[in-house]
């Protein structure tokens, strides 16, 4: 059987790691996972143009842990502007990653990935060109001016900061979301998005709030693939199966930030009636130890949950912490389909999250408990504690796990590699 050449931009991609190094985070998940199953069934041949392995613009050690038989992996670096930019920023100790800046910075790389893109068109006979990764709205690229059929997706990243929630935490962060926002809402409607809107052959997006927003500002009809999904299928009976039903264990994980609302998680421990709990909160960031004295102050004494805060922690000692706990909840104001539910649902834990977002179609089997937002902050936090309540019993989990095994498939990879397909195909 011929196979497909397919051209992939993925700025960002980072395979698995060895225990006890890092990884730099779910978008890198995001991009390797597609790449590793579509390279798995032998049909394509992979050129992926990357241009980071590891959150640092040209750096890509830990490309030195992929083994791909049918993908190589062409390096792009930053174009001048960019290279430019960054030096100043690093002499000004300004992260690049700043909310502001990263989209500039991400658009000048798009420039030269094109040009990369336009030199190995000239060497090769391509029959189809991919902007995959990373999968917010605005990193659309600029490969649909390629005389080549073009695709462009998932993408994700199309919602509205809550100010309500924003205020409970910060009048900074809340004038900061509105500020997002309102970008959110300029930037989808830029000649720069909206031309990729327009002449890509090809869109899928990742959340139904993204399908929704392309359908109404752009009449374009949008399929809905997740750019994260199960794996393992197999194992999620056996870790199941193996939780202890004598203790009750559950996670919070991510960046410690206002935008990933811990505050939320931890006041819904307060008054909780459930007794021996343990609560892990895995994750470091900006706020960190002011979360930490929050919890000293107004929590801890208001709770009978032992709650652990772990810091930032590998990625194997996540999954270990994983394997032992029946929950996890999830507070975020705003997210994609993160890869936490889905390593969570494939270990054996049940999602608790806000109504919403990714969430809204990933959880959608019963497989989960979405939390409404649109109340008053006290009761959106008693709603949280009353799912962790419920699920305290191991009857009220049981009908979860049923629903997670029989829906698995629909969220798998597995099922997202073939609607991938079945756009490669065209």
């Amino acid at each position: 059987m011929h196979k497909r050449n397919i051209l992939i931009s993925a700025f960002a991609v980072c395979p698995p790691l060895p225990d006890g190094k890092i990884h730099p985070g779910s978008e890198y998940s995001c991009a390797w996972n597609l790449i590793k199953a579509i390279d798995e069934t032998d049909q394509f041949n992979l050129t992926i143009l990357i241009g980071s392995s590891d959150r640092k613009f040209g750096s890509y050690e830990n490309l030195n842990y992929v083994n791909l038989k049918n993908t190589e992996f062409v390096k792009v670096s930053q174009n001048s502007l960019g290279k430019v930019i960054l030096k100043l920023l690093e002499y000004l100790r300004i992260n690049p990653e700043y909310w502001l800046i990263w989209p500039f910075l991400l658009k000048q790389w798009n420039k030269a990935a094109f040009k990369k893109a336009i030199l190995l068109c000239s060497q090769k006979k391509f029959d189809l060109v991919h902007q995959a990764s990373p999968g917010g709205f605005k990193n659309p690229g600029y490969l649909w001016k390629l005389n080549i059929p073009s695709y462009w997706g998932p993408v994700y990243g199309l919602y509205y900061l809550d100010p309500r929630m924003a205020l409970n935490q910060s009048f900074i962060y809340f004038l900061k979301c509105i500020l997002a926002n309102i970008l959110n809402f300029l930037t989808f409607r830029m000649r720069y998005v909206s031309q990729a809107a327009k002449y890509y052959d090809y869109i899928c997006t990742g959340t139904t709030e993204a399908q929704e927003k392309f359908s109404n500002v752009y009449s374009r009809k949008t399929k809905i693939i997740y750019e994260n999904a199960l794996n393992n299928l197999d194992e999620i009976q056996q870790n199941i199966n193996s939780k202890d039903k004598s203790s009750y264990e559950i996670l919070w994980c991510g960046s410690i930030d206002y935008r990933k609302n811990l505050r939320l998680f931890l006041d819904s421990l307060c008054d909780i009636s459930t007794e021996s709990i343990v609560a892990h909160i895995a994750g470091d960031g900006p706020n960190f130890q002011i979360m930490k004295d929050y919890y000293e102050e107004h929590i801890k004494n208001n709770t009978i949950a032992d709650v652990i805060f772990h810091g930032h922690i590998s990625q194997d000692k996540l999954f270990k912490i994983m394997q032992n706990a029946h929950v996890l909840v999830f507070t975020t104001m705003a997210d994609a389909n993160t890869s936490a539910i889905f390593e969570a649902l494939a270990r054996g834990l049940i999602p608790i999250t806000v109504d919403g977002h990714g969430f809204r179609s990933s959880l959608s089997y019963k497989n989960g408990i979405l939390v409404n937002v649109n109340n008053e902050y006290d009761k959106i936090s008693r709603d949280f504690r009353d799912a962790i309540e419920k699920l305290q019993d191991f009857s009220s989990r049981e009908i979860y796990y049923q629903n997670i095994i029989q829906n698995a498939y629909k969220i798998s990879w597995e099922e997202m590699i073939e609607r991938h397909k079945n756009i490669y195909f065209k």
